[in-house]
């Protein structure tokens, strides 16, 4: 779960903090653009405050995964929910193609 998706995340939780530090440097940071799902402004706040780190790419995250593991992946970790893959479009990512069964 990402943060910002319940009322129940806080900001004043050091965790919640840490949290959104750890997502930001592997997945990124995002531009003032990008946090137009975020509503809370403390959080938009901090947000920005973070530092710009370059991101490694996921698939110098995890070498051994195969291309349609790291595509996958790269969809399903998007931070803004409308970037984000829906779960009907990732089970039919080509991914999971041999667990398919028609019958």
């Amino acid at each position: 779960m990402f943060p910002f998706s319940r009322k129940k995340y806080s900001l004043h939780n050091p965790f919640s903090l840490k949290q959104l530090t750890l997502i930001t440097e592997k997945l990124g940071k995002l531009s003032a653009r990008e946090m137009d799902f975020v509503t809370s402004s403390k959080a938009k706040n901090f947000l920005r405050k973070l530092p710009d780190k370059p991101v490694i790419p996921l698939a110098h995250q995890f070498p051994k995964a195969s291309k349609s593991a790291i595509d996958l992946l790269e969809r399903m970790l998007q931070i803004h929910p409308r970037k984000r893959i829906n779960v009907e479009d990732a089970l039919k990512h080509p991914f999971f193609a041999p667990y398919h069964n028609e019958e």
